[in-house]
């Protein structure tokens, strides 16, 4: 078998009320995505657009802000997807959240990132798990600064790992001090997702990154 990486670009849209539930699946060559586009989070998130095996929310607005000593601003969102699931039948090994984005602090005052993730099998109820990572800075940043922000998960089901529910929340937090004081933060987000996906004997490669690649021309001229 040969472990290969998806990713999910995320990025954040401005607020929008939503209605009546309305389910769409989107499936690349080996993982398919299912998710209510009307949930809560579509209004800040949008709707995703997939990209052979990866979906992608475009960079909008998604940050928090605070001036002159008001306390803390946040902004927060939860994204559930009702099923992540491989063709295959295939087990997703690990996901991996990798958030960047830029901050900015002026005198007293700092941001905060907060991650979490949680994962639920859609096959045997009892199989759950879930992770979380923070980013935090404090004090004058000097201008505006580049940050990251990086989560893995294993799901370590007891039983098949190949259907599962995902729930991805994210928090800004941006707080000020006293007058005169600047504190923002924003950010765009990425998720890779591990799989095995079988493949014939006589195309096994060593090394992961040649082996992807010849994957996927193999795939791009059939």
């Amino acid at each position: 078998m040969k472990s290969i990486t998806r990713t999910l670009l995320l990025a954040m849209l401005p607020a929008v009320p939503m209605a009546s539930m309305a389910t769409t699946t989107q499936c690349g060559p080996d993982v398919c995505y299912q998710y209510d586009e009307t949930q809560a989070a579509i209004a800040l998130l949008g709707n995703p657009r997939l990209v052979g095996d990866d979906l992608q929310f475009l960079p909008w607005d998604f940050w928090a802000i605070s001036s002159d000593g008001t306390g803390a601003g946040a902004m927060s969102t939860i994204f559930t997807f009702d099923r992540v699931y491989t063709l295959s039948g295939a087990d997703i090994l690990g996901l991996t959240v990798h958030e960047e984005g830029d901050y900015e602090i002026v005198g007293h005052g700092g941001v905060a990132d907060l991650l979490d993730m949680q994962a639920s099998s859609n096959v045997n109820a009892l199989d759950t798990g879930g992770a979380s990572a923070p980013f935090n800075a404090a004090g004058d940043s000097s201008g505006p600064r580049i940050w990251t922000n990086t989560l893995s998960f294993n799901p370590g089901f007891s039983g098949p790992a190949n259907d599962m529910k995902l729930s991805i929340t994210n928090t800004l937090t941006a707080d000020t001090a006293g007058s005169g004081d600047y504190a923002f933060i924003h950010k765009k987000f990425v998720l890779q997702t591990l799989t095995t996906v079988p493949v014939p004997a006589a195309v096994w490669l060593l090394g992961s990154g040649l082996g992807l690649l010849g994957l996927l021309r193999r795939r791009a001229t059939t």
